[in-house]
């Protein structure tokens, strides 16, 4: 009988377990007290006026690509609110950053990228809290080389087949010098990329939280770049040109050429700053947001 009640209670506290796992890997901070919203809400506005602030210091490099870092502080926005603010926050980001940037033109394609991004780092962020405290780090590396392969061919497919839907085979041969020429520069990134990747964990493989903050983060702003600048970026300064502006339909050759590749070069740039920057803020952030967590919970 005594048997059975121990049973009875651990499954309840299982479930309890998972259920407040779920909860947290959507609402990192639950549970909080009103009271202590205030410090929250003080470090949301924080990272807000980073983004704005790091979104003023743009080069411009040509029409169509702008160099910066703001995409740090939407990360750390993601990172440590969770998914289930980030979407909301980040059309707010974006209304601050459209209306302090002087208007313009709006155009959706646009304004669904902060979200988006916010929304993406969430993910890593809620996923690095669970591993974290785990022993070993080669699974977290096989999961950073499998979004980083993976994001690469996918991304490179969807944009070689992009605005040429009568292709009937993939575009190995019959390629033309754009197409080659984005090929190229796109396995340099992947190159890139990959070397950091190796020689990082290489040198920090036998540390725990160090390496595996570095491939969350460095995973994260890899995806993110992939994503949001390389595919959609491509696609949105295309649609923007052709609804917006009305301009003649471009050519895939000329896509690949002169949006594509450029946005290559600049993310090969800029992507060590922005793993530098994230990984320094979030390890200046995680003792103070830890005390709040310890607050919502009464520890000390």
């Amino acid at each position: 009988m005594q048997k059975l009640r121990l049973q009875k209670h651990l499954g309840v506290a299982k479930k309890s377990i998972d259920r407040s796992a779920i909860i947290k890997f959507f609402l990192p901070f639950w549970p909080l007290k009103l009271r202590y919203n205030i410090y929250l809400i003080s470090f949301l506005a924080l990272f807000i006026a980073l983004k704005i602030v790091l979104g003023i210091f743009v080069v411009r490099i040509g029409p169509t690509i702008s160099l910066g870092i703001s995409w740090v502080g939407l990360a750390l926005i993601g990172w440590i609110f969770g998914p289930v603010v980030a979407i909301p926050i980040g059309f707010l980001t974006d209304t601050l950053s459209f209306f302090l940037g002087g208007g313009g033109v709006w155009y959706w394609l646009y304004a669904v990228q902060e979200p988006m991004i916010i929304f993406t780092a969430a993910l890593f962020g809620s996923i690095y809290r669970i591993r974290k405290n785990y022993a070993s780090n080669f699974w977290d590396f096989v999961f950073q080389q499998i979004l980083i392969v993976g994001f690469c061919i996918s991304g490179f497919i969807f944009l070689s087949l992009y605005n040429n839907a009568d292709t009937d085979r993939f575009l190995v041969r019959n390629n033309s010098f754009g197409t080659t020429l984005s090929m190229i520069f796109m396995a340099l990134f992947f190159v890139f990329v990959e070397l950091i990747s190796w020689l990082l964990y290489l040198k920090h493989r036998k540390t725990k939280e160090s390496i595996k903050l570095f491939l969350y983060v460095s995973t994260m702003m890899i995806t993110l770049s992939i994503l949001y600048s390389l595919v959609l970026g491509t696609i949105s300064i295309n649609e923007f040109l052709i609804n917006v502006v009305h301009q003649k339909p471009k050519t895939r050759d000329f896509i690949l050429s002169a949006y594509l590749i450029p946005r290559v070069i600049k993310e090969t740039l800029r992507l060590p700053i922005l793993i530098i920057c994230a990984i320094a803020l979030i390890k200046i952030s995680e003792p103070y947001l830890q005390n709040f967590f310890n607050l919502s919970r009464l520890r000390w």
